[in-house]
């Protein structure tokens, strides 16, 4: 091999270590990356991991009754009394029901959840129908049907006629169990009175942003995250709610009338108003709280979780609730008056076809001529015939705790220590 022959080698030779080592170099530089973002996309799955364990462990807590939080403001505690392990928790009422919330922040990534929670699940041992503070017998007729755990007065069920309607159903009257006694109406829970408008309205709301609307009619969209403050719309006069959407975490205010067209899209949000209409087919999902009026026009639909309520004290004529006829609700019916209606007066009244899914308190008398599929606490009924007016007579009407969902939960009128339930998780 000639000298330039070996030089042209040599050369080669080196070109190619050269080109060896820069390859070898790259290569461990490359896995030296991707070793750094593994272990850096570990750690960071190791902390939302870790945040979203303590969110959850968060709001499992704040489900038990027995765990006090002592302000109605967000709180920060420590879940396993460590240094990294801290919460930040809210828990508060939302109308009839109640919110909870969790957060975290920990090294750049933050997380948080929130819920909507009842403190009634669905059990078998609860009655389909309670009669406080009632001494005469219920007496049904024509086509009632009758399932569940009945507790009614002393003189107990009996099978009667109304303008030649006689019984029409199995000679056991009731299809479960029935148990006579004095039996008492329980108290409402007293946080319940101070949803009436005049307490919502002149009371000072922490953590809300207040708009005052002066307008008769809104048409406008307003989406408001459970995350962030409540947005509450005071409306001076009455307000028509026409061709609007409102979702989430949003009050309704007033301390005339609200009228709620069903071209209105409601989700979520609390409507509390001297009187509340809705028009013949609305359909919407919310609370809805009034306290001298609150009238629902025939086909209107209420999914789950809804409320409909009249809570009256004070001054003033005796409340009303009316389901016009082919109504549903999933949810709950509750009326209160601290004052008697007068004679031979309903201060709920529920119409032909109507069908409810939930449960019904009413600390008065009621008119039910519908299907509830659930629970029922009153002190008794009244039927009205075009020749006359009847205590406790049911004509037509079902009452069947077994249609209840076993997933069903919403709200217990009476002060208890049950483990709260989540109802729906919330943006």
């Amino acid at each position: 091999m000639t000298g330039i022959e070996q030089k042209t080698f040599s050369g080669f030779s080196l070109l190619y270590t050269l080109l060896l080592l820069t390859l070898l170099t790259m290569l461990l530089t490359s896995f030296i990356t991707l070793f750094f973002i593994s272990k850096k996309q570990s750690l960071e799955l190791i902390t939302r991991s870790a945040a979203e364990r303590d969110v959850y462990s968060a709001m499992t807590l704040l489900r038990d009754p027995s765990f006090e939080l002592h302000s109605d403001e967000p709180v920060t505690i420590s879940l396993y009394d460590g240094t990294d392990d801290s919460v930040i928790c809210y828990r508060n009422h939302w109308g009839f029901f109640g919110l909870i919330r969790a957060s975290v922040e920990r090294k750049n990534y933050r997380f948080s959840a929130v819920a909507l929670y009842g403190d009634y699940c669905h059990s078998e041992d609860l009655p389909a129908l309670l009669l406080g503070n009632c001494y005469k017998p219920l007496c049904i007729c024509g086509n009632t049907i009758l399932k569940g755990n009945f507790k009614v007065a002393k003189a107990g069920i009996k099978a009667s006629s109304i303008s030649g309607r006689y019984y029409e159903g199995p000679n056991n009257l009731v299809d479960g169990t029935v148990e006579t006694d004095d039996h008492k109406m329980p108290a409402i829970k007293p946080y319940y009175l101070l949803l009436q408008p005049k307490y919502q309205i002149n009371s000072p709301q922490r953590y809300s942003q207040i708009i005052k609307y002066g307008l008769s009619s809104f048409s406008d969209t307003l989406i408001n995250s459970f995350h962030n403050k409540t947005i509450i719309l005071c409306a001076e006069n009455g307000v028509v709610l026409d061709g609007c959407f409102l979702q989430g975490n949003v009050m309704v205010l007033s301390d005339s009338s609200i009228l709620l067209k069903k071209s209105a899209l409601i989700n979520d949000i609390i409507i509390c108003a001297k009187k509340i209409m809705f028009e013949p087919g609305f359909k919407g999902t919310g609370q809805f709280i009034a306290s001298d009026s609150l009238r629902c026009g025939p086909w209107c639909t209420f999914p789950y979780p809804s409320s409909l309520a009249v809570i009256h004290t004070g001054s003033g004529p005796a409340p009303f609730l009316l389901l016009d006829k082919m109504c549903r609700l999933d949810g709950s019916v509750i009326c209160y008056s601290d004052k008697s209606p007068k004679p031979h007066t309903a201060i709920l009244q529920i119409n032909k076809d109507c069908m409810i899914t939930g449960s019904v308190y009413s600390n008065q008398l009621i008119s039910l001529s519908g299907k509830v599929f659930g629970n029922i606490m009153i002190p008794g009924f009244l039927l009205k015939t075009p020749i006359s007016i009847y205590e406790n007579f049911l004509l037509d009407v079902v009452i069947d705790y077994t249609r209840q969902p076993q997933y069903y939960c919403g709200i217990r009128y009476n002060e208890n220590e049950s483990i709260l339930k989540i109802i729906k998780w919330l943006q």
